[in-house]
């Protein structure tokens, strides 16, 4: 296999759109909840499924960027394998979201409380992955600019790796708080709660935060491409 220089070019990009997916996906429900509110229930249900295709199309665009680089370093193959685990929690997911919206007030509401706990289990499993896979593909990035001599950009990889890979676990004790609040008082999250909200606070600082760091990283990353880029300028481009 060669090495795609292209994928070096896009790979920036791609890790950054996935570091914000959990701001995209926060922004999605939000916007799903007020359109559903002002044009009804399957406006709403209709924007979250195609926003949510949006967010898989972006996860596969992610796998075929970091396939181009796997012969770099094993930390590519690994981010690329849990790339793929990562699109097909998602398809799953948007299909049990589908069946749970088209079913409507037909299920009973034990089952409706039933499959919103799968889907809680498999987006949280979706965002753990998703976030360790961008945690993967930059200590690829740090263990090959170490080899070449990098040394500070291999340090500012190996920087944001762990901070990623910290704020991945952070987000998915979120998730599990929530599913824990969903399964001991079904509904809840549905309506406003004082037990709910200092988690629902929380959790949006830490996507806030996601959202901030993502800049730094991206600049860390592209230059890191960059440099890489460089030294495969002689190689035969894919």
């Amino acid at each position: 296999m060669k090495i795609s220089k292209r994928s070096l070019r896009l790979l920036p990009v791609t890790l950054l759109l996935e570091m914000l997916t959990p701001f995209l996906t926060f922004l999605i429900i939000i916007v799903a909840g007020v359109i559903a509110g002002a044009a009804g229930k399957l406006a709403g249900t209709v924007t979250a499924a195609f926003s949510g295709l949006l967010l898989v199309a972006v996860w596969i665009t992610g796998s075929v960027f970091v396939y181009g680089i796997m012969e770099l370093s094993r930390y590519f193959r690994y981010s690329w394998y849990l790339h793929i685990v990562c699109f097909v929690l998602k398809a799953v997911n948007l299909v049990l979201d589908g069946f749970s919206s088209i079913m409507g007030d037909e299920v009973a509401p034990g089952t409706v409380n039933t499959y919103q706990v799968i889907t809680d289990v498999l987006s949280s499993a979706r965002q753990l992955t998703g976030i360790t896979a961008i945690g993967l593909a930059i200590i690829g990035l740090m263990v090959v600019l170490h080899k070449v001599g990098e040394q500070t950009l291999s340090r500012k990889c190996r920087k944001y790796a762990y901070f990623v890979f910290i704020l991945g676990i952070l987000l998915t004790l979120a998730d599990i708080v929530n599913l824990i609040l969903t399964v001991a008082a079904p509904g809840i999250s549905a309506s406003p709660s004082t037990a709910y909200l200092p988690f629902l606070v929380i959790y949006a600082m830490m996507v806030i935060l996601m959202v901030i760091i993502s800049i730094p990283v991206f600049m860390t990353i592209r230059k890191s491409c960059k440099t890489i880029y460089g030294m495969l300028s002689k190689a035969q481009e894919v």
